[in-house]
């Protein structure tokens, strides 16, 4: 809010636990009795120890200066988990010595959003990326994806013709931008479902989508039809 103007959320996400796939830790109540190691200072520790606080839970807390310091802690068998953001916690079990060994919880304690955001006064800009964060969470609704962009022309149905450029203009005159600058988007990016599974549903990763499917599928995200 300080820095600048926040555009819609692109991802949708939250805290949560590495443990060991042995153990039967599975939701972040299970750690009841249980030691949790931290980073000292760092936002994860504060959002856990609120959540800690507020759950009346008997968590002990191990404190270190940095992550390397937190993880060689819990390799040892010093804490039954290591507390971060599920996408950091899955780049951290990818890094372990045996990935498999170790499991990222599902279930966050604490759920947070994130988007975009660009400075106060650009106010041209502000609308530009709103316009392309609609413009790919529309694209995946209509089945338009890197590889069938370019023949969107042909389609039969309008809302892709529409978004390819080539039926009407929903405003990208009054940003500056030619009709085809979506279509161009998404050829060389992906629509919204392609970026995410590119990020996060690596071959290593595997973080579920969760939340970040389309709300026709059950998730969150959701765009007004470009018109």
């Amino acid at each position: 809010v300080e820095w600048g103007n926040g555009t819609l959320p692109v991802h949708f996400g939250g805290h949560s636990f590495l443990v060991s796939s042995q153990s039967l830790l599975d939701e972040p109540t299970d750690l009841d009795g249980d030691t949790v190691c931290v980073v000292s200072g760092s936002l994860e520790e504060d959002v856990f120890l609120e959540w800690k606080t507020a759950s009346s839970l008997a968590i002990d807390v191990l404190e270190f200066a940095n992550l390397r310091h937190a993880i060689s802690a819990y390799n040892l068998g010093f804490c039954a988990a290591i507390v971060g953001d599920q996408p950091t916690l899955a780049m951290l079990r990818q890094d372990m010595e045996v990935p498999t060994d170790h499991k990222v919880m599902n279930s966050p304690f604490v759920k947070v959003s994130s988007m975009l955001a660009v400075p106060h006064g650009s106010d041209q800009w502000f609308d530009v990326v709103k316009f392309i964060v609609a413009g790919l969470v529309q694209a995946e609704a209509l089945g338009v994806t890197s590889e069938n962009a370019t023949e969107s022309r042909s389609s039969q149905n309008i809302a892709i013709r529409r978004l390819a450029g080539y039926e009407g203009d929903f405003g990208q005159s009054a940003l500056n931008l030619d009709r085809g600058s979506l279509q161009r988007v998404v050829s060389e990016l992906g629509n919204y479902g392609e970026i995410h599974h590119r990020h996060f549903n690596t071959d290593s990763l595997h973080v579920d989508r969760g939340d970040n499917r389309l709300w026709t599928e059950g998730g969150l995200i959701y765009a007004p039809p470009l018109r």
